[in-house]
């Protein structure tokens, strides 16, 4: 028995599968769930999110977000979230461009939530195009 990894993105539920294993990007670094773990709530950075399940190895990548792990449950909330075969790297080239160019313009003395907020698009950016180059 494995723990119920649910994926959910504002526009839709995306994954909804019985996972061996769970790794996800947390914000103090990459942190793994299996079956009985112990109750959290944490939030989650751009970059890649794994799973083990019955039809393998599955890797997604996923902006930030929260995720709640209980004993048999692994629930993620993120913006956005891209099976690893389906991203086209040179839009993740130009995305990372754009978001990289974004924050140039924000400078570097800005702070708050907009030079937050091209942070996290840059980091998103720079994960997908970390796995479409390995794909």
């Amino acid at each position: 028995m494995g723990v119920q990894l649910s994926i959910i993105t504002p526009a839709h539920p995306f994954v909804d599968v019985e996972a061996e294993s769970v790794l996800l990007p947390g914000e103090a670094g990459e942190f793994g769930v299996l079956p009985a773990h112990e109750r959290f709530l944490t939030s989650l950075v751009p970059g890649i999110l794994e799973y083990v399940s019955g039809e393998g190895a599955q890797r997604l990548v996923v902006s930030s977000g929260f995720a709640e792990v209980a004993a048999e449950r692994v629930t993620v909330l993120v913006r956005a979230a891209e099976r690893v075969q389906d991203i086209d790297r040179e839009q993740a080239e130009a995305d990372l461009i754009r978001a990289e160019q974004a924050l140039r313009d924000v400078g570097d003395e800005a702070v708050g939530e907009r030079r937050a907020e091209h942070e996290l698009e840059a980091a998103h950016a720079r994960a997908r195009l970390k796995v479409s180059e390995e794909s």
